[in-house]
């Protein structure tokens, strides 16, 4: 039975040459520096988390789809070639993987230093009070939530992140507007973001909304 690359099921990620994102500095001012922010367990997400989350999900599917590719006996050519692709894949989200920190890794960098900061909500979880999106190392990130509906209950003005006040520049800061975010209600973000390695990546995340 000729066998499909289960690339374009398992995996969430799309690497794009061009992207829609208003990429640079485009004249907003950082937030926080007029305003002091408050950032508090139920009214921001860490990007990183969620890309994490994906990530971790499509490895493991790919590790599976390997194991079974390399069970069957007497495999043709395109088995063959599709065990090589998906072992090529893997390998490339795994490097990409150990390239985006945890959240804990983030506050044991600063140490001391940094502001205390609560510990975002699980990467499946999106907090009613969302108003603030923190990332790591990236250029831009543009974010868009739709509920059961296909109704935008939430999204970014623009792709301008600025630095987090007392993380020197470490974490990066986005708010978003936010609709009415109901509680046990499904949201599906889909994040587009271009990281300062100038690597643009899209991918969804299926959250619930929590108090």
């Amino acid at each position: 039975m000729k066998s499909k690359l289960l690339l374009i099921v398992m995996c969430s990620i799309v690497l794009c040459a061009c992207s829609k994102l208003p990429y640079g500095d485009i004249g907003k001012e950082d937030i926080g520096k007029d305003e002091e922010i408050n950032l508090t367990e139920n009214n921001y997400i860490y990007e990183g988390e969620l890309l994490k989350f994906v990530l971790n999900k499509d490895i493991d599917s790919l590790e599976a789809r390997i194991k079974e590719l390399k069970s069957i006996s007497g495999k043709g050519l395109s088995l063959e070639e599709e065990l090589e692709k998906t072992n090529q894949l893997h390998a490339e989200l795994v490097a990409f993987n150990g390239t985006v920190p945890s959240f804990s890794d983030i506050l044991d960098e600063l140490g001391r230093r940094g502001p205390n900061i609560p510990r975002p909500p699980r990467p499946d979880v999106l907090p009613n009070e969302l108003r603030y999106i923190l990332g790591y190392n990236l250029e831009s990130i543009l974010v868009q939530g739709s509920n059961e509906n296909n109704q935008v209950v939430l999204e970014s003005d623009n792709g301008y992140l600025s630095p987090l006040p007392g993380t020197e520049g470490y974490i990066q800061i986005q708010e978003v507007n936010v609709n009415e975010l109901i509680v046990n209600e499904n949201i599906t973000l889909s994040i587009e973001r271009k990281d300062k390695n100038g690597m643009n990546f899209i991918y969804s995340i299926s959250t619930i909304v929590q108090k």
